[in-house]
């Protein structure tokens, strides 16, 4: 295994912004400042079904290209959610969800399917869950999903 493997993703902060009737937001800093020196950070939303939301068109959210960057911002969501909802985000792993965060993100800038991509939605793979999304096996099992993922993208 090479040291890049065996490094842990990097802790981000984590704190807890406003309550709206859309669900709890938070921000997390992340853990380099912006290009202009200022504090880099990204909001998402909790919603009360226990799914998170993170919208990709915040400046900082091509930061999530990253793999450890994503792997982190995975981890601070995941902690969150389960934190106020156990039984969220059933079956998903860090692996997973990084993964939703950094194609969302890519498929947004590239313009596909932005209507779906701007907004990331990561829920659990239980379709009797409140907080259901319905590609979130696509993410966990992206070999086996191709077709259906090739089938969405084409569907306009």
């Amino acid at each position: 295994m090479t040291e890049k493997h065996k490094r842990t993703p990097a802790s981000l902060r984590t704190e807890q912004l406003e309550e709206t009737e859309n669900g709890t937001v938070f921000r997390t800093v992340l853990p380099t400042p912006a290009p202009d020196g200022s504090e880099a950070a990204l909001r998402f939303t909790l919603t009360p079904e226990g799914a998170l939301k993170l919208d990709n068109r915040q400046p900082e959210a091509g930061r999530l290209l990253g793999r450890r960057l994503s792997l982190a911002m995975a981890a601070a969501m995941r902690e969150i959610a389960l934190a106020r909802n156990p039984g969220a985000l059933s079956g998903r792993t860090l692996r997973g969800m990084a993964f939703e965060l950094r194609v969302h993100y890519r498929a947004y800038r590239m313009g596909l399917k932005r209507s779906h991509a701007a907004v990331t939605k990561l829920g659990g793979l239980d379709s009797a869950a409140p907080d259901f999304d319905d590609n979130a096996a696509w993410f966990e099992r992206p070999l086996r999903s191709l077709p259906a993922i090739g089938k969405a993208l084409l569907r306009r």
